[in-house]
């Protein structure tokens, strides 16, 4: 899990290069990866636990 601050902190990470390098490379040690993202409201994140659980479903 990452936590970024602003939309375009990510998008900017996401359309790195070094982001689509360890794309390529994490295909060789995960069979399976996800991407969600969850808005915070209030500058408040929530329980990590909570959140994990979204990624277990």
């Amino acid at each position: 899990m990452s936590l970024w601050e602003t939309d375009d902190e990510i998008n900017n990470f996401y359309r790195n290069g070094i982001h689509l390098e360890a794309m390529k490379k994490s295909k060789t040690f995960f069979s399976k990866i996800q991407s969600k993202r969850i808005t915070v409201e209030n500058n408040e994140l929530g329980n990590w636990r909570e959140l994990k659980k979204i990624f277990t479903l």
